[in-house]
């Protein structure tokens, strides 16, 4: 976890995902941050970043030790985005998780609807990951028509979200 207002998240190479402070704070539900950090897994299972940092980057920079090329690495990937593909193949991945999970996979389309209406209304200056991402409609009506299976009710989360948000803030 990072502590920034930018409400965002990102996959690294390795397997790790970042999250910000702010990311935390902007969630309404559990299911809304864990939609998102199961989308960044998304990233990570189907390859995104290795494909990206390849394309991008270039495989000797992946090979390199070098704390320097590291951190330029790090930085290329805060900088460029997925492509439309990888975010929507990452949103479904999501869903498909959530659902394995006993989870409400359409909290994604909520998360999606608050984070543009408050880019829209200028009340929200830290959305870094709107700055990379596909159109916001597409993706709620994608999420929107993920067929949960017929009779399908989601646990209740055990994460407190009002918990996790008074830790943020100390």
């Amino acid at each position: 976890m990072v502590d920034n207002e930018m409400v965002n998240a990102f996959a690294l190479p390795g397997g790790y995902i970042i999250i910000t402070t702010g990311l935390i704070k902007f969630c309404e539900t559990p299911e809304e941050l864990l939609s998102v950090i199961c989308h960044e897994i998304g990233h990570i299972e189907k390859r995104h970043v290795v494909s990206r940092l390849v394309k991008d980057i270039g495989l000797s920079l992946l090979t390199s030790n070098d704390p320097y090329v590291s951190g330029e690495i790090a930085k290329e990937l805060l900088s460029q985005g997925y492509n439309r593909e990888q975010e929507e193949e990452s949103d479904l991945f999501a869903c498909e998780l959530l659902l394995k999970c006993d989870l409400e996979p359409r909290a994604m389309a909520s998360f999606f609807r608050r984070l543009k209406e408050k880019n829209e209304n200028g009340i929200y200056d830290n959305f870094e990951i709107l700055s990379s991402h596909p159109n916001m409609n597409k993706r709620v009506k994608n999420v929107l028509a993920f067929k949960v299976p017929e009779g399908f009710t989601a646990k209740e989360s055990w994460i407190n979200i009002d918990e996790m948000k008074k830790r943020v803030e100390q």
